[in-house]
């Protein structure tokens, strides 16, 4: 039964993790996590990466928000390596520096792999960028 008020208790902290994804000046029109996604110089990347994401899940991590916001003080920072396709899904994703959550790491690097960005300019192409990605927990 305690188990049970617990779990109650803690959705509304895993539901106030607000949305937003984008980078830089060049935002997602959906405005759903406290996602923020920068990329990290890369100037192996060739061609160049897709300027906007255009599409981000981040339910896994909104449901860690409650940790974020105990164990990081409410922000959580990671690096992860990202490959897109022509097609701007994204071919592959690894962590390149973690959070200090190993959840919310999973999270993000499985939720990374369903994001889809801008197509490139040569749908045969594929380009790879490190993104520096900032959560908050609201």
């Amino acid at each position: 039964m305690k188990q049970l008020i617990l779990a109650v208790a803690l959705v509304p902290l895993a539901a106030c993790a607000a949305s937003s994804t984008g980078r830089g000046p060049e935002v997602a029109s959906a405005q759903r996590s406290g996602l923020a996604i920068d990329l990290v110089a890369d100037d192996a990347a060739r061609p160049s990466f897709p300027r906007r994401l255009t599409a981000a899940d981040t339910r896994g991590a909104d449901r860690l928000a409650h940790r974020v916001a105990a164990e990081l003080g409410g922000q959580a920072h990671a690096r992860l390596r990202l490959c897109v396709g022509g097609d701007g899904a994204v071919t592959s994703a690894e962590l390149a520096r973690g959070s200090g959550i190993a959840e919310l790491d999973a999270a993000l690097v499985d939720e990374a792999r369903r994001w889809r960005y801008e197509p490139l300019a040569l749908a045969s192409a594929t380009a790879c960028q490190q993104v520096e990605l900032s959560y908050r927990a609201h």
